[in-house]
């Protein structure tokens, strides 16, 4: 299963993508909107797991709008303000700070959709 990461904390990035390659993921990332948008284009990506604040002329819930409305991707917030997203519109949210069980469990849930 491909899964793009987009953080810009990339500390953050790094941690979150060893943890899911060591569980049997291919992992891309991203840092900005637009860079997420251009790998969503050009590769099979069957998950985005999206952070709301990142770098570039577009935050996440942005970038996830340009990629829910162009491509049938579930996408996953990683948030540690909930407040900020609509949940009817994007139902899939993680709050952080949160574990790769957490993460992996999330993922398995979008991919059985």
């Amino acid at each position: 299963m491909n899964i793009l990461v987009v953080e810009d904390e990339l500390i953050i990035q790094l941690d979150i993508k060893i943890e899911l390659e060591d569980n049997g993921f291919v992992v891309f990332t991203a840092d900005r909107g637009d860079d997420a948008i251009d790998i969503v284009e050009n590769n099979d990506i069957d998950c985005v797991l999206m952070d709301i604040n990142i770098k570039g002329n577009k935050n996440g819930i942005e970038t996830a709008n340009i990629i829910r409305d162009n491509y049938d991707i579930p996408i996953i917030f990683s948030t540690a303000n909930n407040d900020l997203l609509n949940r009817e519109e994007f139902p899939y949210v993680i709050t952080k700070p949160f574990n790769i069980n957490e993460i992996k469990n999330i993922i398995e849930e979008v991919k059985n959709l």
